[in-house]
């Protein structure tokens, strides 16, 4: 009797035991997820922070390049009409070469519109494709001291307008990049379709940066970064000083 009592007792020790393991086990595993729930929105916070912070500086950055544009380009060509209808207004008589100087200065001016209107809003793309457009941008970098090549599968300009803008300005991000800070003389750019997916590279032959060197990554790549993210692309970067830079893009 006394023997069949010590068992029940032993056996209720270890259910409670086991019953209290289980309960403790429970415990820190529900703090554990909770821990682990907090964390990740930390992180989600964190993230949409980032975005937010790289979206705001893009925009400014934006802003500032119009900015520039404008103040740099069309102020002093405005300024220098201005002066010379002045001069012209001033005089009885206007020679041939006066009015020459007049219309070209309202021509480049007039250029200098196009052009900023075209990086502000690319209405070829609208109107006739990523392919067209990519195209009229290489055009329009083309100078007698940068060549710009492409190849373009025309399958792109099947895809939905919202990926082709964004597409179009990575691009066009690189090769503003290319002339500005990498002083190439060559910039390829290559849309190609394997199968279902779409492969874009663009590279320069300019002198390229040390990219363990975190304060080259600049606006500019966090701009295109951030872009292939927004329609679901893999972006890739390569550079090496004296090695020109390339990226490339995979869509998922």
């Amino acid at each position: 009797m006394n023997a069949g009592i010590l068992s029940i007792i032993i056996a209720s020790i270890c259910l409670f035991v086991f019953a209290g393991f289980l309960a403790s086990f429970f415990v820190f595993h529900n703090r554990k997820m909770i821990q682990n729930k907090d964390e990740i929105q930390r992180l989600e916070l964190e993230k949409a922070k980032k975005i937010l912070i790289d979206s705001i500086q893009i925009q400014e950055s934006e802003r500032a390049r119009i900015g520039s544009d404008i103040h740099d380009d069309l102020g002093p060509t405005m300024s220098a009409i201005k002066l010379k209808i002045n001069t012209l207004s001033s005089e009885k008589l206007t020679s041939e070469r006066d009015v020459s100087q007049l219309k070209m200065m309202i021509d480049e001016t007039i250029k200098s519109i196009r052009s900023l209107s075209h990086s502000l809003y690319p209405n070829t793309l609208e109107k006739y494709g990523l392919k067209t457009a990519i195209e009229e941008l290489s055009n329009r970098f083309n100078t007698e001291t940068l060549h710009v090549i492409t190849q373009i599968d025309p399958a792109i300009d099947s895809i939905d307008f919202y990926t082709q803008i964004n597409l179009y300005r990575i691009l066009q991000e690189f090769c503003n990049n290319s002339l500005k800070y990498g002083k190439c003389t060559t910039i390829n750019i290559s849309i190609q379709k394997n199968e279902t997916i779409f492969i874009i590279t663009a590279f320069d032959d300019g002198v390229g940066f040390d990219m363990s060197n975190k304060s080259n990554h600049g606006i500019g790549l966090r701009n295109m970064e951030m872009r292939s993210n927004a329609i679901n692309f893999e972006f890739e970067l390569y550079s090496k000083l004296g090695g020109g830079t390339k990226i490339a893009l995979y869509s998922t």
